[in-house]
C-alpha cells in the first residue's frame, strides 16, 4: 500500500509540473498582421497575457529565409522598424511571428502576412464638360479610415498641352469631386484642358501619381492588333481547392500544361498534367504518383513517350510516368541536403532528365542530371557541385530553342546562365531589385526575359540581354497600358514579343491582357480578356498564341481561381 502512495505522489508531481510548465510558458494567441488596412505600416495586434510581461516580435520579408527580431513589447502596436521616414514599403508583403519573452525557447506563434497599405492613383477621371466649367469626379479605390488614423487629399493639376507643365489648380480633400470654373475667366472659355490628380496622405509623405485626361476624351491605349480567336475552353476544374503553380510547355509543337489541383489552404494539392488534343485538353496523368502525398510545388518535363514530375512535399519527389504506370521516386537516398529542397525545376535536354534544386539548410543551388538508371550526379558548379549559395529565388532551368538555361536571383541581382559541355557559360548578371516571376526566352541569338514586379517604384518589363551585365528594356518608360509588369511572355516564330500583363478599367477593375510588340509599334489583340485573372501564361507555335487564365468567376476568397480556361489567336 505504502509503495501505491509513493508512485501515486510522483504522479501528481509530474502533473504538476507539466501543468505550471504549460501554464509558464503558453503559446501567444490571437495573433495578427494588419493587411493593407495602415499606411506605412503594419498593425500587429495580439491578446496580452497578464502571466507574461510582453512578447517578442520577428520580421522577414516573403521569400526570404532570416527572422529579424524587432521589438519587444507588451501592447500591440504599429510597425516601421528600419524603414525610416516613409515607413513601410507599400503593397510589399512581410511575415510575423511572435513567441513570449521568456523563456528563450518559448514556442513561435503561427506566421501571419501582413503589409501596408498599397497607395492606388487616380486610374480614371470622369469629366463633363459644360459652357462655362469642367465637371472633374474620381475615384482611386483609397480606404476612407485607416487603422493609424491617417488622412487623405487630392491635388488637382491643369494644363492645356498633355505633355506640358501642369500648374497645381486646387488641394480637395476626401469628397474626390471639383468644378473647375470658367464663368469669370473668359480667356479660358472655350479651351481644351488636360488634368492630372495626385493622391496625398498625411501626416506620412506619400504620393501616387494620377491619370492625365483631357477634357474631351482622350485614349492612351496601344492601337489594335486583330487575330482570330478560337475558344479552346476549359483545361481543368479544380473539385475541391483552388489551382496555383501554372507551368506550361511546348515540346514538338504540342502545348502542354502542368499545375497543382484541388489545393487547400496549406496548398497542398494533386499534380496535373494536360495537352492540347486538337481543341481539347486530355489528361496525361490519369493516377497519382503516390495518393498519399500532395505537393506545394510541381515542375514538369516531356520526352517522347515519357513525362516527368518533380515535387516537393516536404521533400524532394521525382517521379517518370511511362505512359502506363508510375515508376517508384527517382530520388536516392544519397542526396543528402535535396531531402529538404526550398525550389525544384525540372527539364529534358538531348534526352536526358536535368533538375536544378535550391536545398536547405543552406541554400545551395545545384544542378542534378539522372544517369537514367538509379544515381544523380552534379552538373557545373564548385567541387561539391555548388553553383550559387545564400538568398536565392526565382531559380528554374529550361531548354530553349536547344540550349539549356540556369537562371536565377542571388539576392538583386539575376543571373542567366547556359550550359556549354560540363559547365555554366555566364549570359547576364544585372542588378535590380524587386524582379519576380523571371520568364526566359530567345528570338534567334537575341536572348529576352520579361519580370513581374512588387514595387510601385518599379513597373517590371519585358527586356533585351545587350552584354553580360546590361540590358535594354523594350517597354517603353511612359507606357500607361503596362502595369504591375508581366504575368506572362513568349516570342513568336517571326520575333514578335508577346505579354499578358494588367489593364485597369477602373480602380476596382482589373484583368489581364495581351500585347504583342513586332518591332516598332506596341499593339493590344482585340478581345474581350475582362472575365480573366492571374495565374496567366501564353505559348507560342508559328504565329499561333496559346493563352491560358484563370477564370475570374471561379475565385473564392483566396486570390487563385478553381478553373483554368484557354483560347488560341491565330494571325
Amino acid at each position: 500500500m505504502k509503495r501505491i502512495i509513493n508512485y501515486a505522489f510522483v504522479l501528481l508531481l509530474v502533473l504538476f509540473s507539466c501543468e505550471k510548465e504549460e501554464a509558464g510558458n503558453p503559446k501567444p494567441k490571437s495573433f495578427t498582421a494588419s493587411k493593407g488596412f495602415s499606411v506605412a505600416t503594419v498593425f500587429i495586434d495580439f491578446e496580452k497575457d497578464p502571466n507574461v510581461g510582453s512578447v517578442l516580435v520577428e520580421r522577414r520579408e516573403k521569400g526570404t529565409q532570416n527572422w529579424q527580431q524587432i521589438t519587444g513589447t507588451g501592447e500591440p502596436f504599429f510597425d516601421r522598424h528600419g524603414y525610416g521616414n516613409e515607413g513601410m514599403p507599400p503593397g510589399k508583403v512581410f511575415e510575423y511571428r511572435i513567441r513570449n519573452d521568456w523563456p528563450d525557447d518559448a514556442e513561435y506563434s503561427v506566421i501571419e502576412e501582413g503589409y501596408a497599405y498599397d497607395i492606388i492613383p487616380v486610374e480614371e477621371i470622369e469629366i463633363t464638360v459644360k459652357k462655362y466649367s469642367n465637371s472633374l469626379r474620381w475615384n482611386e479605390g483609397n480606404n476612407e479610415s485607416f487603422l493609424n488614423d491617417v488622412k487623405i487629399h487630392f491635388d488637382v493639376y491643369r494644363s492645356e498641352d498633355s505633355l506640358g507643365t501642369y500648374q497645381k489648380i486646387i488641394e480637395v480633400d476626401h469628397d474626390r469631386a471639383f468644378s473647375d470654373d470658367f464663368y469669370n475667366l473668359p480667356e479660358l472659355q472655350g479651351k481644351t484642358f488636360f488634368y492630372r490628380i495626385d493622391t496625398w496622405f498625411e501626416p506620412f509623405y506619400s504620393i501616387a501619381k494620377g491619370t492625365i485626361i483631357g477634357a474631351h476624351t482622350q485614349n492612351n491605349d496601344n492601337p489594335i492588333i486583330n487575330y482570330t480567336v478560337a475558344d479552346l475552353g476549359q483545361v481543368v476544374s479544380s473539385s475541391s481547392g483552388f489551382i496555383h503553380s501554372l507551368e506550361t510547355k511546348v515540346v514538338d509543337n504540342e502545348v502542354y500544361i502542368g499545375a497543382i489541383i484541388d489545393a487547400g489552404a496549406n496548398s497542398i494539392g494533386k499534380p496535373a498534367l494536360y495537352k492540347l488534343n486538337g481543341s481539347l485538353w486530355q489528361a496525361q496523368w490519369p493516377s497519382l504518383p503516390d495518393p498519399d502525398i500532395g505537393f506545394t510545388r510541381t515542375s514538369f518535363a516531356v520526352n517522347l513517350d515519357k513525362s516527368y514530375m518533380a515535387g516537393i512535399s516536404g521533400s524532394l519527389c521525382v517521379y517518370e510516368w511511362n505512359g502506363s504506370v508510375w515508376s517508384s521516386n527517382l530520388t536516392p537516398d544519397n542526396l543528402g541536403q535535396a531531402s529538404s529542397p526550398s525550389a525544384v525545376s525540372v527539364e529534358v535536354f538531348n534526352n536526358e532528365l536535368y533538375i536544378a534544386i535550391k536545398q536547405a539548410p543552406d541554400y545551395n543551388l545545384q544542378v542534378l542530371k539522372w544517369d537514367g538508371i538509379s544515381a544523380w550526379g552534379t552538373i557545373g558548379g564548385d567541387a561539391s557541385g555548388i553553383i550559387a549559395t545564400g538568398s536565392i529565388f526565382e531559380s528554374k532551368i529550361e531548354n530553349i530553342d536547344g540550349t539549356l538555361y540556369l537562371y536565377y536571383m542571388q539576392d538583386d541581382v539575376l543571373n542567366i546562365k547556359h550550359l556549354d559541355g560540363t559547365s555554366w557559360t555566364n549570359d547576364l548578371e544585372w542588378t535590380q531589385d524587386n524582379l519576380t516571376n523571371i520568364q526566359l526566352d530567345k528570338n534567334g541569338s537575341e536572348l529576352y526575359f520579361s519580370s513581374n514586379t512588387l514595387s510601385t517604384s518599379f513597373d517590371g518589363g519585358v527586356y533585351r540581354v545587350t552584354s553580360t551585365s546590361s540590358v535594354e528594356n523594350i517597354i517603353p518608360n511612359d507606357a500607361e497600358w503596362f502595369q504591375l509588369g508581366v504575368f506572362s511572355f513568349t516570342i513568336d516564330s517571326e520575333g514578335s514579343l508577346i505579354v499578358s500583363s494588367m489593364k485597369a478599367e477602373s480602380a476596382e477593375v482589373h484583368y489581364p491582357y495581351i500585347n504583342v510588340f513586332d518591332g516598332t509599334v506596341w499593339k493590344t489583340i482585340s478581345d474581350d480578356f475582362s472575365g480573366g485573372t492571374d495565374p496567366t501564361s501564353l505559348e507560342s507555335i508559328g504565329t499561333d498564341i496559346y493563352y491560358i487564365y484563370g477564370d475570374a468567376a471561379s475565385q473564392g476568397q483566396g486570390v487563385d481561381p478553381t478553373i483554368l480556361k484557354s483560347k488560341k489567336y491565330t494571325k
